[in-house]
């Protein structure tokens, strides 16, 4: 028989799910994921399949029997099944499972399936093209875009030629029109430079997809 717990004046019928996955160093069957929605539970299952990197181990899922009469009721039953029964890939409230696999990890057992089956390199999605308007994405980590490496061999060749500029104007004296429009140069230089490299490739920062989860946390 279906459960009801209510919460307050939200009457928003919220359930729980799971995913069970292939463990990606075992390969036995496993608890994944254990989420809360009160969307249609198939597009909560689209996104996770579309946005997660262990989505590609997905075996199957199943849908909580409990219904939750409110956010408050279901954020709290999920906190309490992800204490008990430990999934692999939550984060939050699985700080004590030391078998968990941290997203970074995850993204990187990801893209090693993908090299090993030669398939196309998993692209995090706030590194993917927009549905529309035409934005090109940032390059994926641990490649540089044609742009940025010319930008950057510009900018560093720029400075160097400053450098040595006000070297030898150092030992003939004199600094006149076209000094100062070459430290100008030199100047914008470094801010294409500093664009260039500020965000490396290699190193995307989590601390930026933590704030935008906070952000949505708080708006919610």
């Amino acid at each position: 028989m279906t459960a009801v717990v209510s919460s307050g004046l939200d009457v928003r019928e919220c359930r729980l799910y799971r995913f069970w996955v292939a463990h990606p160093v075992t390969g036995e069957r496993v608890l994944g994921y254990i989420g809360e929605t009160w969307q249609m539970p198939f597009d909560r299952l689209m996104q996770h399949v579309r946005d997660q990197p262990w989505a590609d181990t997905l075996l199957g899922w199943e849908l909580d029997p409990v219904v939750y009469r409110g956010k408050a009721a279901v954020l709290a039953a999920e906190k309490a099944a992800i204490e008990a029964e430990s999934p692999l890939y939550n984060v939050e409230h699985n700080r004590a499972n030391r078998l968990r696999v941290d997203p970074p990890q995850a993204i990187r057992q990801r893209r090693a399936r993908d090299a090993a089956a030669r398939k196309p390199r998993w692209v995090h999605p706030d590194d993917r093209p927009l549905a529309a308007g035409g934005i090109r994405h940032r390059p994926a980590p641990g490649r540089w875009s044609p742009q940025r490496v010319k930008v950057a061999l510009w900018a560093g060749a720029w400075l160097l030629a400053t450098v040595v500029w006000v070297g030898v104007l150092q030992r003939h004296g004199g600094f006149g029109t076209m000094t100062r429009n070459v430290l100008a140069g030199a100047l914008l230089s470094l801010v294409l430079l500093v664009w260039a490299v500020r965000r490396r490739p290699d190193s995307w920062p989590m601390w930026r997809r933590r704030l935008r989860r906070l952000r949505r946390a708080v708006t919610r």
